[in-house]
C-alpha cells in the first residue's frame, strides 16, 4: 500500500469529497485488510462526516492492529470523543484516561475527558481538570495573575468562607 494513496484520501477529505475518500478507502481496505493506517483513515473520515457510530469500530480496529504514532494519538482522541458523542461515557473516560497515561503532554485528552466526566455527573472533577488545564496552557496574563487561586479552586471548588 502506498502512502501516496493515503495522502490522496486526506486530500479528498480536506476538499470536502468524503464519498470519494470512502470509495478509495474501500478499495485500499479490500487490498490491505490488516493495515492499521487504512482503518484509522476510515475512522477519521466517518468521524468527519459526523457518523461516530461507523467511526468507532474502525478506530478500535486501527488501535488493535498496532497503529503507530502520531496516528495512534489521534485515534485515541477520536475513539474517546466518538464514544462520548454516542453516549458511551464510561468507555470515553477510560479511553481518555489511558491516552493521558500514554501521553504525558496530552492536554487534549484532559479537555475531552472533562466533557465525558460532565456527562456522567462528575462535574466537580470536570471543572477541576478544566481549571488546571486553563492555568497550565494559557498565556493570558490576567488568568496567570490569578493562577494560584485558580489552582486552589481546581481542587476546592465548593469551599466557602
Amino acid at each position: 500500500m502506498s502512502t501516496e494513496q493515503l495522502r490522496e484520501v486526506v486530500r479528498l477529505r480536506g476538499a470536502g469529497e468524503q464519498q470519494a475518500a470512502l470509495a478509495l478507502l474501500e478499495a485500499l481496505h479490500a487490498a490491505h485488510p490488516d493495515d492499521a493506517c487504512i482503518a484509522y483513515e476510515y475512522a477519521s473520515t466517518f468521524d468527519l462526516v459526523g457518523d461516530e457510530q461507523q467511526a468507532i469500530p474502525w478506530y478500535e480496529r486501527a488501535l488493535s492492529l498496532g497503529l503507530a504514532d502520531p496516528e495512534r494519538r489521534g485515534a485515541l482522541l477520536g475513539l474517546g470523543s466518538s464514544y462520548r458523542c454516542v453516549g458511551r461515557y464510561n468507555e470515553a473516560i477510560t479511553t481518555f484516561e489511558q491516552a493521558a497515561t500514554e501521553y504525558a503532554d496530552g492536554s487534549e485528552f484532559a479537555a475531552f475527558g472533562a466533557l465525558a466526566l460532565y456527562n456522567v455527573g462528575r462535574c466537580r472533577e470536570a471543572v477541576g481538570i478544566l481549571l488546571r488545564l486553563l492555568v497550565e496552557t494559557t498565556s493570558d496574563r490576567q488568568v496567570q495573575r490569578y493562577s494560584r487561586a485558580l489552582r486552589y479552586y481546581a481542587d476546592h471548588p465548593d469551599d466557602r468562607w
